[in-house]
């Protein structure tokens, strides 16, 4: 799960819109990980931060290859989450990030 933490992170940051990213495990198994990112530009709408989450799940290396990988995102006025799952016979982690500053 560290391993995960750290790819996360890393593909989060690397796309430029976050000026801080906090990972917190939980040790709760339908949301291991709460990651919030706040905005490094709160000019960014609602509908970018969404296309760069699912960009960044789905050509990043973070879900288990060939494993059952699943997300969801939704937007509020304030934030957007992204709850996902990743799992393989042998391993399973869930989370959700939550991208809030917003203007």
């Amino acid at each position: 799960m560290s391993a995960f933490a750290i790819d996360v992170h890393y593909h989060l940051e690397q796309t430029g819109l976050f000026s801080k990213i906090t990972i917190k495990k939980t040790g709760l198994p339908k949301c291991a990980f709460n990651i919030i990112c706040s905005l490094a530009d709160g000019s960014i709408t609602q509908a970018e931060v969404t296309a760069v989450l699912e960009q960044v799940w789905n050509e990043a290396p973070l879900g288990y290859y060939k494993g059952e990988n699943s997300y969801k995102l939704t937007a509020s006025t304030e934030e957007v989450q992204m709850q996902f799952a990743t799992s393989t016979a042998e391993a399973s982690i869930t989370g959700r990030i939550e991208v809030v500053g917003f203007q």
